[in-house]
C-alpha cells in the first residue's frame, strides 16, 4: 500500500467548474494543476459546461479586443458623474 495520497484529479460539479472557468481560460499560473485537470476532465464529458466555457471564451476575446474603447468609455462617463 503507498503511503502517497491519490494524485488523481477531484471530480468536479458545475457550479464549481463555472468558479474555475476564468482561470482556467486564461491559463492562471497560480491555478492548481490539480483543479485544471478536473476542469478538464469535466469539460469532456458535461456539453453544458462546454457552451458555457464557449460563451465565456467569446466575451473575454471581445473585451480584450475592444479594451481600449471600453476603458475610455467608463472614464468618460466617471469624469461626467463626478461633474454633476
Amino acid at each position: 500500500m503507498s503511503d502517497h495520497p491519490d494524485k488523481a484529479a477531484p471530480s468536479l460539479n458545475c457550479q464549481q467548474v463555472d468558479l474555475l472557468l476564468s482561470e482556467y481560460i486564461e491559463d492562471d499560473p497560480d491555478m492548481d494543476p490539480q483543479e485544471r485537470m478536473a476542469v478538464s476532465a469535466h469539460l469532456a464529458v458535461c456539453q453544458a459546461c462546454q457552451e458555457k466555457l464557449e460563451a465565456d471564451q467569446e466575451i473575454i476575446a471581445f473585451a480584450k479586443e475592444h479594451w481600449e474603447e471600453i476603458n475610455s468609455d467608463v472614464s468618460e462617463e466617471g469624469e461626467n458623474y463626478l461633474d454633476c
